[in-house]
């Protein structure tokens, strides 16, 4: 990994750093609320409220610095990605043909990573309604019931529901991320997810599009193979290390083409550099 990419990472890490962290401290203030209402506590709703609020808060906090993370950190990895690819190529291009399009691009990529980091806020809120809605039905039964059954403070019923809802949430977390694929994953991996992966599609798309741009067409696929690499990136790496921008170069698989085979797929570490034929070792 070039040395630019792996500072985008240590950058990313810090935010990675805050959700976790968040996800730690609301799951605790969650289980807290629960443990109280379970306990027979009338004043479980109460806190509650307070509870709520103060999550509210810690997501909007969150939900600010993903934003501008996504404005400024991952534009400048798209940025990066074209200086790049001049460096790489040795060129020293002033003119921009492509300045309306590398606009285009960085408003996409940068529009998903806000709405799928904003959407750590709407999964987080389904699961503080879900408690919600047990400590409401379990304050409001034990109201009814208990002038009837005396001092049992909560009925069984309610009881089994609380301590469901105690273990979901010890031994799952906060659940609901879903990703491209349709799987479920924790909030902390979902945010690890979207974070890396655009990253690498940032850079890949301003250095493809600079590629194009100055009328260069082949690339090398760098990020090497390792123990979480994947089959069809081990056999494009290992039988087409070389590919076409445009598909101009015949002879060559196309990047659209290995994409579609599964290069670049989620958690994908793998980029693009020119390939230099003027290289005595280039293939």
């Amino acid at each position: 990994m070039n040395q630019y990419l792996g500072e985008a990472f240590d950058i990313a890490a810090i935010l990675k750093k805050k959700y976790k962290v968040a996800e730690e401290t609301i799951l605790q203030l969650l289980l807290a609320v629960l443990v109280s209402v379970r306990s027979g506590r009338e004043s479980g709703g109460v806190r509650f409220n307070g509870v709520r609020q103060s999550i509210n808060d810690m997501l909007e906090q969150l939900k600010r610095e993903a934003v501008s993370w996504c404005q400024v950190d991952l534009a400048s990895i798209f940025i990066r990605g074209v200086v790049q690819c001049d460096l790489d190529t040795l060129q020293n291009v002033s003119d921009n043909d492509l300045a309306d399009e590398y606009d285009e691009a960085v408003g996409v990529i940068v529009q998903e990573a806000e709405d799928r980091l904003k959407s750590v806020s709407d999964t987080v809120q389904r699961n503080i309604n879900e408690v919600l809605a047990v400590v409401t039905l379990t304050l409001l039964s034990t109201r009814l019931i208990k002038p009837v059954i005396g001092e049992r403070i909560s009925p069984p019923m309610q009881n089994v529901r609380i301590d469901n809802l105690q273990k979901e949430l010890t031994e799952r977390g906060l659940t609901g991320f879903i990703d491209r694929r349709g799987s479920q994953l924790k909030m902390q991996t979902y945010v690890d997810t979207v974070l890396d992966n655009n990253i690498i599609q940032a850079y890949r798309k301003g250095y493809t599009m600079r590629m194009m741009e100055n009328g260069f067409d082949l690339v090398d696929v760098l990020g090497g193979i390792h123990e979480n690499s994947c089959e069809p990136c081990i056999d494009i790496v290992t039988n087409n290390p070389v590919l076409s921008v445009t598909g101009a170069t015949p002879g060559y698989m196309t990047i659209a083409e290995a994409e579609a085979e599964g290069l670049g797929h989620m958690n994908c570490v793998h980029y693009y550099q020119y390939h230099n034929t003027a290289n005595p070792n280039a293939g």
